[in-house]
């Protein structure tokens, strides 16, 4: 499929020692978690910081997504306090994944939680 084309062609690039900023990582987990490879779709948080590379608030929601699909809800709202803690601001599709992540573990309280986030932070809905 695509997404191993896209881990092919990442695992040259780094053979090479080219340069990967955080969108060509977040590039390679939204191709693998689009396609329900959520482990590897994980795989390129770690090499990121391996290699010193900052994520972006697309790098997080890309790990939110892949553990939500993989059925780690739990996970993904753990990676939704990394990007607070990194002092990003969630966007509407970051706390999207995370009210969705909260419907799938039928944690409804936390969901209301993070919609008044949402309202709030005045995040703009569409």
């Amino acid at each position: 499929g695509k997404w191993e084309e896209a881990l092919r062609l990442f695992s040259i690039a780094v053979r090479d020692q080219l340069e990967c900023n955080a969108i060509t990582f977040s590039a390679l987990m939204s191709s693998c978690e689009k396609a329900c490879e959520w482990e590897q779709a994980l795989q390129p948080l770690c090499r990121m910081t391996q290699r010193q590379v900052a994520p972006t608030i697309f790098t997080f929601g890309a790990a939110m997504s892949a553990y939500r699909n993989g059925g780690k809800w739990e996970s993904s709202l753990q990676v939704y306090k990394k990007l607070l803690a990194n002092r990003m601001e969630p966007n509407v599709i970051s706390l999207d994944i995370a009210i969705s992540a909260c419907a799938t573990g039928c944690d409804w309280e936390r969901a209301l939680h993070y919609f008044g986030t949402m309202a709030q932070a005045d995040v703009k809905l569409g």
